[in-house]
């Protein structure tokens, strides 16, 4: 009798520790929600052995191109309690910003119209940093007054390897183009964690589903991926588009297209997406208790940046002005304009002279002759990057004998060996033989 009294101590004892952690998980996911996060996962605070394999292959492999501030603080993302050390537990926040309609028939329509602009849809909407920073830090209020906790909110910002986190949170699984992909959510995801000195229960890993599928690998413009799991960030458009801050190599600007913030080729095409409900859809399952909930923490939490009003697809829907867009009418852009036209946006992060540089690119390649007023005034930029992309566009636009003309007044007086070179690259090869 003994015996099974102890063994009935033990069975009871154990249920008892599994009713908390599920209240634990259904209390953390509900406030999530409330807050307007798609998703939620909970892992300790720390990276698995293939992560972080992943990392230091990424980094020797130069992978990560001029994008040197990665491999400087490489030891804090292989570790994140060496950016907090009273880290215990990751709490992985996803928002869904899943596009509305066909998107592979749109991004092939946005392809055509060559002298329009294409922006990844991330970027369409408000900076997702700004946006997604406010609710975790909600969230994160919460969390310290109801379990005594100490906590830290990141968004994309500091040396933390989000995605590896999110891989051990079973949010989702790393896919071949090495983003997040998730059977419930597809690939359309926003990330942000809040670390907490407390351990919470983790969530179980999620089996990667990509099966035998190479959709996202064959897209690729430039060739980004070496193999299955492996990016080299240095032939991304992504990259390319708004991380490398100088001259965007020849080799790649065919195929940038008109493409002048980011890329969104590899996610179009994953079949997972075809699961996914859009951000709005998400948002409307909440209804109005969504409002009511987030105007109430935000009033208790003394924050009053937040709309009583907003769901997370009111911010991330695409603004009008940036679907619609010219390459002209952008060219044409002064400081003003700029600072005007994306006020809290992640394309502000360009600066003007990042996005002219990439309209040029996107002119060169546009064969639009109306854009060549616009282009001849950049040769005169005061941006050495900026004069060396309108030499290129020149040469693709204008006929030979005036390029040709151009350049030699051009050597004359020119001294940034940026901009020379792109001038005799010009002089020693016929625009025809990049199109080929």
């Amino acid at each position: 009798m003994a015996i099974s009294s102890g063994r009935r101590v033990l069975t009871m004892g154990k249920i008892a520790v599994e009713d908390s952690v599920k209240d634990e998980r259904a209390e953390i996911t509900a406030r999530a929600r409330q807050l307007g996060f798609t998703d939620v996962g909970i892992t300790p605070a720390r990276l698995d052995a293939r992560a972080r394999a992943r990392l230091r292959e990424f980094v020797a492999e130069r992978q990560h191109g001029t994008m040197d501030w990665f491999s400087r603080r490489l030891e804090e993302r292989l570790e994140p309690r060496a950016l907090w050390s009273s880290a215990r537990t990751a709490i992985v926040m996803a928002v869904a910003y899943t596009p509305e309609g066909e998107v592979r028939e749109q991004l092939t329509k946005e392809l055509a119209d060559k002298s329009g602009v294409i922006v990844a849809h991330y970027a369409r909407g408000s900076d997702y940093h700004d946006i997604i920073k406010k609710r975790l830090k909600l969230f994160a209020r919460w969390l310290c007054a109801h379990y005594g906790t100490e906590a830290k909110v990141f968004v994309d910002t500091a040396a933390l390897s989000e995605k590896a986190l999110a891989l051990g949170s079973g949010i989702g699984w790393q896919g071949k183009n090495t983003q997040l992909v998730s059977r419930r959510h597809g690939c359309w995801l926003f990330l942000g964690v809040v670390l907490s000195s407390r351990l919470f229960a983790s969530n179980l890993a999620v089996a990667d589903s990509c099966g035998s599928c190479s959709r996202c690998l064959d897209v690729c413009p430039t060739n980004a991926f070496p193999r299955p799991y492996a990016l080299d960030a240095s032939r991304c458009i992504s990259y390319l588009t708004i991380e490398h801050r100088g001259v965007i190599p020849r080799v790649f600007r065919v195929a940038i297209g008109n493409r002048v913030f980011g890329c969104d080729d590899c996610l179009v095409v994953c079949p997972w997406n075809k699961f996914a409900r859009t951000a709005r859809d998400l948002d409307e399952e909440l209804g109005e208790k969504l409002s009511e909930k987030l105007s109430e923490q935000s009033v208790n939490a003394g924050d009053n940046s937040i709309e009583q009003s907003s769901r997370m697809s009111d911010y991330f829907s695409p603004r009008a002005r940036l679907e619609s867009a010219r390459i002209g009418d952008w060219l044409r852009m002064d400081e003003e304009g700029f600072r005007e036209l994306f006020r809290g946006s992640a394309i502000k992060r360009l600066k003007l002279s990042g996005l002219r540089r990439n309209l040029l690119i996107a002119a060169g390649n546009s064969g639009d002759a109306s854009l060549l007023a616009s282009v001849e005034e950049a040769l005169g930029d005061k941006d050495e990057v900026v004069r060396a992309s309108a030499v290129w566009a020149y040469w693709r636009l204008a006929e030979r004998d005036i390029f040709c003309e151009r350049a030699e007044l051009s050597l004359r007086v020119e001294a940034s060996e940026v901009v020379r070179e792109e001038w005799l690259a010009g002089l020693g090869s016929e625009p025809s033989y990049v199109q080929s």
